[in-house]
Order: structure tokens, then sequence, then C-alpha cells
């Protein structure tokens, strides 16, 4: 059986390589693809998260519990709409 190359079943069109610089830009370095580059920023990306997010009551907003006015009043008359009558 004869040896072939293998051929992406992909292209890479120019839209796709303006959106992959502007999201690695170290990739493209010397103007030429660095294939190892994006296959470490995969890696990277793949990891989960070593952060977490701490609430801070009073930050963010005026009264530190709904981000929005009315809130509070859209999330009762929601529970109240999925709730059955008789509970």
């Amino acid at each position: 059986m004869p040896l072939s190359k293998l051929r992406p079943s992909f292209t890479l069109t120019e839209d796709c390589l303006c959106e992959l610089q502007a999201v690695v830009p170290e990739a493209f370095a010397d103007g030429r693809i660095n294939w190892d580059t994006l296959r470490e920023a995969r890696r990277l990306a793949a990891l989960p998260s070593k952060g977490t997010l701490i609430p801070q009551p009073g930050a963010g907003n005026k009264n530190g519990t709904f981000p929005r006015k009315g809130g509070e009043k859209a999330i009762h008359e929601i529970n109240r709409q999925i709730r059955p009558a008789n509970l």
C-alpha cells in the first residue's frame, strides 16, 4: 500500500486567521503560524479555573442584593406563577 500525504479536511480562511490572531497573537509573532504555541494555548484554555468569585455584599449595586430595580419583585412573580396555587 503506497503512502500518501495527509491533507487537512478544513481550510483556514482569511477571516478565520484574523480571529485566531486576535485571540492568540503570540502564535503569529514572526508573521507565520506557530503551531506549537497554538497547541499550548489550547491546552491552557482547557484547564479548569483556579480562581473563585467571592461575593462582596454592597459592591456593584446600590442595595447589594439584586442587580436591577424591581428584581426581587420579578423573582417573586415568577415563583408565584410556577408554584401550584394550593401550596
